[in-house]
């Protein structure tokens, strides 16, 4: 994917979030979520990109069974990026079980889910996405999921603890790389 797609998907993405926000602030009524179909079936991309956001809102271990049927059901019309928001809402309540059934997902789309599921738990718990990288022993997993985590923990609320990680990386080259887009996110925040 491109990156000028990656980032236009994003900001319609936000946008979506920040018109749900909006429209449920105002005190207006509130319409129940859409089905999980109703959102991987839409077809324009900001449509879909606020039924998807709007679905997953109010997730938990009771809907779970719903979503991994969509999931199924809708596997080949899903981008990373809605994978990705999938993995947010259920880290939440559950980032080993997300990262779990990623790990034992279809073969061709295993790395997707994995690495998603990774930036998820960092996202909500960046230390425990860590000590997670610690039980693998495939260095080259271990390497492409180390990633992830400090991809998902520095776009997290929590800068300080990214930024101590990313100052005790070894590689000082990677470790400038890191705190330039760590404070391309601080900035942005």
């Amino acid at each position: 994917m491109k990156p000028v797609i990656a980032v236009l998907w994003i900001l319609s993405i936000a946008l979506a979030v920040g018109l749900t926000r909006l429209a449920d602030s105002d005190g207006g009524g509130s319409d129940p979520s859409p089905s999980f179909d109703e959102a991987f079936d839409a077809i324009d991309p900001l449509q879909r990109s606020y039924l998807i956001s709007r679905s997953l809102q109010d997730l938990s271990a009771d809907r779970l069974p719903e979503l991994l049927e969509a999931l199924e059901v809708h596997r080949m019309g899903i981008e990373n990026e809605e994978v990705r928001l999938v993995m947010i809402a259920w880290a939440r309540f559950d980032p080993l079980g997300a990262y779990e059934w990623a790990r034992e997902g279809p073969k061709n789309w295993r790395p997707t889910l994995t690495d998603q599921a990774v930036f998820a738990w960092a996202y909500h718990d960046g230390p425990g996405a860590l000590r997670m990288l610690e039980g693998i022993e495939d260095p080259e997993l271990k390497l492409r999921l180390r990633s992830a985590v400090v991809d998902g923990w520095m776009r997290s609320d929590d800068k300080e603890g990214a930024t101590e990680f990313i100052a005790n990386f070894p590689d000082l080259k990677r470790r400038g790389r890191l705190f330039f887009l760590l404070a391309a996110e601080i900035v942005m925040d």
